[in-house]
């Protein structure tokens, strides 16, 4: 598995890590999200540095959460290969945590369980979208640093 980083400027530099835009800190720091991107980058081909935007994951997540059709259309029917809501596991942690830092999580949540599904296919479906996202959020950085260092290259030829 990779390195990761945060910053909320994938320009700039990666010798400090910029956990929630207001300077540095420890991974811990932004429980659970360093361990969510981790988790969704896990896939990932190895010796690779992840570079993410904290802030605007944490944007995706509230529009994907602003209410209850938000979240049906965002976050489809899915399987998370091991996925388990047992106390035990880093799925129900993370629940736990987002729901205190999230609050269109909480209420989004608090309509649909058990109106529209049980608890374990909410979470499923949240953190297979998430995971998604993530993916595609981190592939795009590192797109936008390639065609930025192609660039560079360009002018100095």
């Amino acid at each position: 598995m990779g390195a990761s980083e945060s910053h909320d400027d994938p320009s700039k530099g990666y010798e400090m890590l910029d956990l929630e835009g207001g300077g540095t800190g420890f991974q811990d720091d932004a429980f659970p999200w360093f361990h969510i991107v981790q988790w969704c980058c896990e896939t990932a081909l190895p010796d690779r540095v992840f570079r993410w935007d904290l802030n605007a994951i944490k944007e995706r997540v509230d529009e994907m959460t602003a209410d209850a059709d938000a979240f049906l259309h965002f976050c489809p029917r899915a399987k998370v290969e091991g996925f388990t809501m047992d106390d035990a596991t880093n799925f129900c942690e993370w629940a736990g945590a987002l729901l205190k830092k999230v609050p269109s999580l909480a209420a989004v949540r608090f309509r649909l369980v058990p109106a529209r599904m049980n608890e374990e296919t909410f979470w499923q479906r949240f953190f297979s979208a998430v995971r998604e996202e993530v993916k595609r959020h981190v592939d795009d950085i590192e797109r936008e640093l390639a065609l930025q260092e192609q660039r560079e290259e360009e002018k100095e030829a």
